[in-house]
Parts: C-alpha cells; structure tokens; sequence
C-alpha cells in the first residue's frame, strides 16, 4: 500500500477503468466481511448496466492474496 490523496476518499471518480478495460471479479465465498452475496449484487449490478466482468470464484475469506497465493497468481496469471 501506498499513501494516497486525501481528496480520492471523498470524491467519486470521474472514469471507471472496469467500464473500459476487461475487467475480473474474485468471488471470496469465505469474505465475512463483504459477503459472497453482497459480492454478487455488486457485479450483477455493473453486469445490468452493460459492463462485461468476467468471474473468478475462490473459496477463500477477503484476502485471498494472503490465504492462498498460489491459486491467486495463477487466476492473475490468466490475464497478464
């Protein structure tokens, strides 16, 4: 991580790069904290306003970098 402007936590931003680019969502079944189905309204909810999001599903908490690196570059690895 790295410090940021202040301002980018109180303003929405004026282009989304998802909307652009292709763009993939990891599903964290496990998230307790952002819920799989909370995660699922999410993109359900760009996918209904015409942006293309491929999915991944992991069965992991909300760091999936942390709790499974392996399986996570690999999901990466696919669109490097």
């Amino acid at each position: 991580m790295v410090p940021h402007a202040k301002a980018c936590s109180f303003r929405a931003p004026e282009v989304a790069a998802y909307e652009n680019i292709p763009s993939t969502f990891v599903y964290c079944t496990l998230d307790r904290g952002f819920t799989y189905e909370a995660q699922k309204a999410l993109v359900e909810g760009h996918v209904e306003n015409g942006v293309k999001v491929d999915t991944v599903t992991l069965e992991s908490g909300h760091f999936p970098t942390a709790s499974m690196p392996e399986k996570t570059a690999d999901v990466v690895s696919q669109w490097a």
